[in-house]
């Protein structure tokens, strides 16, 4: 679900479910809107501008992952270090 922003047009051509909300008229349509992508997004982009600056395309996946861990757990705040090192506990290292 996202606005009309012509950059999510390729969305359905890709396989996506997508569905786009016109702000010139409803800011919501039943239970469907954006706001909650769009408080993602702002999250994401504060912190790259305001932590790293710059981030390259190479790495760009690392950051989103980051930034949707603390996104996903910020109302665990006090548990998120816990939560993280179970999760890293669990990863196998691939010995070459």
């Amino acid at each position: 679900m996202t606005d009309e922003y012509a950059g999510y047009y390729q969305l359905k051509k890709l396989g996506y479910n997508h569905y786009s909300i016109n702000h010139k008229k409803n800011f919501r349509v039943g239970d469907i809107y954006t706001q909650n992508a769009e408080n993602v997004w702002s999250h994401l982009k504060r912190g790259i501008y305001g932590v790293y600056r710059h981030v390259s395309k190479k790495h760009l996946q690392a950051y989103v992952d980051e930034f949707a861990f603390r996104y996903n757990n910020r109302k665990n705040e006090n548990r998120m270090f816990n939560v993280l090192l179970s999760q890293v506990a669990l990863v196998k290292v691939l010995r070459s």
